[in-house]
């Protein structure tokens, strides 16, 4: 099912992969170019905003009236209910506001080139480290 009222405002080139299975965008929401939005992806009342070159991760969820900026990258599952700077990145499950990759996974004290550490006290990237042992 894909859910996207005629009151939305969509930019050119906006991508649905899988067809925009379980896709809801509700009433005043505002979509800028080359958005990609990810299947199971809700974009809740308040009339959202989302930028330019936005990619929206699968089962995101956008609440509010928040603002969304340009080249900014949704993880999967994320749950966004505060404004987002552009070029920044949201990781799962809470909602977390990177502003760009180096705090996403930041190097442990010491260590040379090599693909980026995460932090100890942070069990979320520890999470994804451990999956993905060549960097999130």
């Amino acid at each position: 099912m894909l859910y996207i009222p005629l009151s939305v405002a969509i930019g050119e080139r906006l991508q649905l992969p899988h067809g925009g299975f379980g896709v809801c965008i509700h009433d005043d929401t505002i979509i800028g170019d080359d958005a990609i939005i990810h299947h199971n992806v809700t974009i809740g009342n308040g009339g959202a905003r989302i930028g330019d070159r936005v990619y929206l991760g699968a089962g995101a969820l956008i609440l509010g009236a928040v603002e969304i900026g340009d080249d900014v990258v949704i993880g999967a599952g994320a749950i966004v209910t505060f404004d987002v700077p552009s070029g920044s990145y949201v990781a799962a499950p809470k909602g977390r506001l990177f502003k760009d990759a180096t705090q996403v996974s930041q190097r442990r004290e010491g260590e040379g080139p090599g693909p980026a550490r995460p932090s100890d006290a942070d069990p979320v990237v520890n999470t994804c480290w451990r999956r993905h042992p060549e960097g999130v």
